[in-house]
Parts: C-alpha cells; sequence; structure tokens
C-alpha cells in the first residue's frame, strides 16, 4: 500500500475527518459530472454527517466511497494519482504531493524550493473551504482566510 493510502487510513483510524484534494481530470477519476471541472476538488471522506460517506474502500490502486451528494448516494472513485493533497479536516494540518499538483495550481499549493533546516518539523499549510454558494468558510478551517490564501471546493 502506498504512502497516501496510508496516511488516509492513519487519519481516518485517528478520527481526522481526512479532506482529499484530486484533480478531477486525471483519468479513472470517477464523480458527479458537475464536477469535474472543479480544480482543485476538495472531497470529505470522514463522516460528516450519519450517512454522508459510507463504504470507504482504501485500495491498491484507488479510493473508494459512496458519498450522499445532494441527497443521493453515488459511487466515487479516486485514483491515488489524482490524489495530490490530503488534509485533516478537524486540525488543519496535512501533506502535499508536489509531483502530482496540476501545473496551474503548483504557485498555490507548493512553497519555492528550499534546503530545509536539519531537524525542522515540516511546515503544514491551511486551506480556506468553499461551501456550496461559494463563501468561504473560516470557520471550516480554524482560521481566519486572509486575501491570496488558497481556497477548495468541498463536496461533502
Amino acid at each position: 500500500m502506498g504512502a497516501k493510502a496510508e496516511i488516509l487510513r492513519l487519519m481516518m483510524v485517528q478520527c481526522l475527518t481526512p479532506l482529499v484534494i484530486i484533480d478531477p481530470r486525471v483519468e479513472g477519476v470517477v464523480i458527479p459530472e458537475e464536477f469535474y471541472d472543479d480544480l482543485p476538488l476538495g472531497l470529505g471522506v470522514g463522516a460528516h454527517g450519519v450517512d454522508a460517506v459510507r463504504g470507504v474502500d482504501i485500495g491498491e490502486n484507488d479510493l473508494r466511497f459512496t458519498a450522499n451528494l445532494a441527497g443521493d448516494p453515488f459511487r466515487v472513485v479516486v485514483p491515488w494519482d489524482a490524489i495530490f493533497g490530503m488534509f485533516s479536516g478537524m486540525k488543519g494540518g496535512g501533506k502535499v504531493w508536489p509531483e502530482y499538483v496540476p501545473e496551474e495550481l503548483k504557485d498555490k499549493f507548493t512553497e519555492p524550493e528550499e534546503e530545509p533546516e536539519p531537524e525542522e518539523e515540516p511546515q503544514l499549510r491551511r486551506f480556506g473551504l468553499i461551501q456550496g454558494d461559494g463563501e468561504t468558510s473560516p470557520k471550516a478551517t480554524g482560521a481566519p482566510q486572509s486575501d491570496g490564501e488558497p481556497s477548495l471546493r468541498l463536496v461533502t
């Protein structure tokens, strides 16, 4: 099992309400048609409500789960190559895989390459979450939204 799958599994075991950030244009992604143009797209994999997410399957090649989107169940399939970020909805910390970040988003999701200081803890970034009406929800991240901060559309 790859690093992305292990991190997701760990987040779920710790009840951290994982949010996976994907490029919906990657081959093999199965989501409702209206979300294919949303880049980046944040998919909540944790328990956001009683039956919001069911049947999570962390497979060798992809992540699969049934999401309750606008009241209708939909079987979501996300190949690991489509996931370029994973964050805790509860704590805001997470991981970005720069090699999977779409070219047009590299300036928002990656830091300029610098020589890291030895023994320095990695810095995790927070992202504002945009709910269905397009308004940013600072409460969702636990931090105020600032100008120029990357935003994600949250699908739950």
